[in-house]
């Protein structure tokens, strides 16, 4: 028997049923691009429907794991984030969660290894349904970047500053914006401007790729972007991600898009007796609901 490969990959879904095909395919593609770091012993590759105690025992010997799924709570095209052993949760709709699997290891006594999940974003789970298009570009998105995190090429960091103009304001894309630069490890911040939005961020080059491959192609439904700028800023210290207030200067030569009627989850809340919103004829959110008739000036903030 071959000694046991420091890098375990593990996909996790069932081929049958639309895009939970997804960590099977991913499995499946990267076995063809990195078949040289598996012939050589550094990367092992595994896929079951679904995560069970037995996966335990595969975790032995391990220096890193990966478990690969698809999510319908993952912000688009993919997040890739730390899990540590923890009592079931259920990251995932499969028997056990990723964190379950090494709670379970430790357990049997042996040190957890350093362990991600890589959710990629899937659409449609139904049983006989063909993978959808946009999990598909998700899955090129989410191979493209773990291949090169897979060779070392995400040690490289960098930092970048991305100016996006068109309707990107009172559509929820700040709060987007932070969560996919959260699931892909970067820090630093985002904020609006007399322009549009603006995001400062540093990490891993592969990641602010994926990041500004996801604003190009996975924007919220409701924004328009007319230009993304992307130029290179020097690394500095930043805690985390987050959401600064608006930089206001200069004169606005951005639009808003149109006041729309109530989505689907508003409505939902407002007929829902357990939510604060029931009965509540104005609920509405970034998704839908009144803009350009509440705003008084620009950059669209709460204060104005």
């Amino acid at each position: 028997m071959g000694a046991t490969a420091p890098l375990l990959v593990f996909g996790v879904g069932n081929p049958a049923r639309g895009d939970d095909a997804l960590g099977p395919l991913f499995i499946e593609r990267l076995g063809e691009a990195l078949s040289s770091e598996v012939a050589g012993g550094g990367l092992e590759l595994l896929t079951d429907y679904q995560l069970q105690i037995e996966h335990a025992l595969d975790l032995t010997g391990r220096s890193r794991v990966v478990f690969v799924d698809a999510s319908t709570r993952a912000a688009p095209p993919f997040e890739f984030l730390p899990v540590a052993a923890q009592a079931d949760n259920a990251f995932t709709t499969h028997a056990l969660s990723p964190g379950a699997v090494l709670a379970t290891h430790e357990k049997l006594g042996g040190a957890a290894p350093e362990s991600w999940v890589l959710a990629i974003r899937g659409e449609r789970f139904e049983l006989g349904d063909p993978l959808t298009a946009r999990a598909k570009a998700h899955l090129d998105a989410a191979l493209e970047f773990f291949v090169a995190d897979a060779r070392g090429l995400l040690h490289e960091t960098a930092g970048r500053r991305l100016e996006v103009e068109g309707t990107v304001q009172g559509v929820g894309f700040r709060p987007w914006i932070y969560r996919l630069a959260t699931g892909l490890g970067l820090s630093g911040e985002v904020y609006n401007t007399a322009s549009g939005v603006t995001i400062e961020a540093f990490g891993g080059v592969q990641a602010l790729d994926a990041l500004v491959s996801a604003i190009q192609r996975e924007a919220p439904a409701a924004a328009r972007i007319l230009a993304l700028r992307a130029t290179p800023i020097p690394l500095r210290e930043a805690s985390g991600f987050r959401i600064r207030s608006s930089v206001n200067s200069g004169q606005p030569s951005l639009t808003l898009p149109p006041d729309l009627a109530t989505c689907d989850a508003c409505l939902a809340d407002v007929h829902d007796r357990a939510s604060r919103y029931h009965g509540y004829a104005l609920t509405s959110c970034m998704e839908c609901g009144p803009r350009f008739a509440i705003a008084s000036s620009l950059p669209y903030d709460r204060e104005t």
